[in-house]
């Protein structure tokens, strides 16, 4: 009987005992799943704020995106009334929300705010040529004639270029005269195109004076009576060119120094000549030139002469 009780008394803590050790792993296991639940949410936590930022960034784009589009139309609207400059403005501000989008606006802009800017700078050198002109100064007057011709304003070109030749401007004369002779925007006049080559060579024009020198030659053989006054005045013209750098009148008024045996003059002559030529050539220039105005080919030996100074 005391047997039975004291086994009754063993199985009764030993059941306990496996109930405590059941109970103490079942706590355990549930202290395990519930910290690997929390891992868990810890894990996922980041990515719920991530996916609330990205909503936050869309939202923000979104709103990025209305301000510059809302930009960008005020900037066409500008655009349409030729406002460049305030249309710039707007696409520089619609280029910080999204550069991307506002680039070609920003691009196609810009070229034509660097055309109005280059109109207003012609603008305003046109007018200060217009104001220089009417106060006399021939470089203005010349250099707004060339800018009328560009534009084909051929009445407006003859008319400044006219106020410069009579205020002693040496290439406006020269420009006129050319315009009559070759009928460049005008009909051609021979008389107009002589009386103009005359102005620009008292101007003092290289290219006028040996011109008039050449059609003073040519008046000469005309009239006998006046023939030798006649190239007395040519040669003065001529020589009067080459001292200006004309090189075919050094190389013509040279031979007739060598001509008349002054060498020392002739020989002066094609130097300046050969200077005022490239650099690379040598004296036989002087040859090359007069056979290329069918200068008799025995004349050239005078001149060879005088260049090589034997």
């Amino acid at each position: 009987m005391a047997f039975n009780k004291l086994f009754m008394i063993f199985a009764s803590c030993a059941i306990c005992s496996s109930i405590f050790q059941n109970g103490a792993s079942a706590q355990k296991v549930t202290a395990q799943r519930i910290d690997t639940e929390k891992a868990g949410k810890r894990q996922k936590a980041p990515e719920v704020r991530n996916a609330g930022e990205t909503h936050d960034t869309h939202a923000q784009n979104s709103k990025g995106s209305d301000v510059c589009n809302e930009l960008i139309q005020r900037g066409q609207a500008y655009e349409k009334q030729q406002q460049y400059q305030k249309a710039l403005y707007f696409y520089q501000a619609a280029s910080v929300e999204n550069s991307e989008v506002a680039a070609p606006y920003m691009q196609a802009i810009a070229k034509k705010v660097s055309e109005e800017n280059g109109n207003n700078i012609r603008n305003e050198e046109i007018a200060s040529l217009k104001r220089g002109a009417e106060a006399g100064n021939p470089d203005d007057a010349y250099h707004l004639g060339k800018f009328y011709l560009k534009i084909n304003d051929v009445e407006a070109a003859i008319k400044m270029f006219n106020l410069a030749s009579i205020n002693k401007h040496s290439k406006a004369p020269y420009k006129l005269a050319v315009m009559f002779e070759r009928g460049d925007g005008v009909s051609i006049d021979l008389t107009k195109a002589e009386e103009y080559y005359k102005i620009g060579a008292v101007n003092g024009n290289a290219k006028c004076a040996y011109i008039v020198s050449k059609l003073l030659e040519i008046e000469a053989k005309k009239n006998p009576a006046k023939e030798r006054f006649i190239t007395q005045e040519a040669r003065r013209l001529k020589l009067d060119a080459a001292s200006r750098g004309h090189i075919i009148a050094a190389v013509e008024v040279g031979y007739d120094f060598a001509a008349t045996g002054d060498h020392v003059q002739a020989k002066r002559l094609f130097e300046k000549a050969k200077n005022n030529a490239a650099r690379n050539t040598t004296m036989t220039v002087c040859v090359q030139q007069i056979m290329a105005y069918n200068i008799e080919a025995e004349k050239s030996k005078i001149i060879n002469k005088a260049c090589t100074g034997s």
